[in-house]
């Protein structure tokens, strides 16, 4: 089965929520299912996981303006953190998807 991160607690809001309607006795049953999913979904386990800023949306990130042009370096975008030579940039901005532990995202 695949993992995947949920907001726990807006879900067992919205079980909550959606007894309000219910009237009677079968309010009453609704209320203690609800609440024996909320049991378990505090008793599921959770995955580690840290929010990352790709770098197609990092601050850091500088596009190349003459990519692909001749007589410019074939570079599609580098980061502004590195500080080596251009040529030998460490950290992989040209691609999209890639981040790492410095990404700030863009301001909007």
């Amino acid at each position: 089965m695949e993992q995947r991160l949920i907001d726990a607690n807006a879900l067992k809001e919205s079980f909550r929520n959606q007894t309000a309607n219910i009237q009677g006795k079968v309010k009453e049953d609704a209320d203690a299912i609800i609440e024996a999913i909320c049991k378990d979904i505090d008793l599921a386990l959770t995955v580690d996981a840290v929010k990352v800023v790709r770098c197609r949306d990092c601050r850091y990130r500088v596009v190349n303006e003459h990519y692909g042009k001749k007589g410019y370096f074939d570079l599609k975008a580098y980061c502004k953190l590195d500080t080596g030579d251009i040529f030998e940039l460490g950290r992989h901005a040209e691609d999209d998807d890639w981040f790492c532990r410095d990404g700030k995202e863009k301001d909007k």
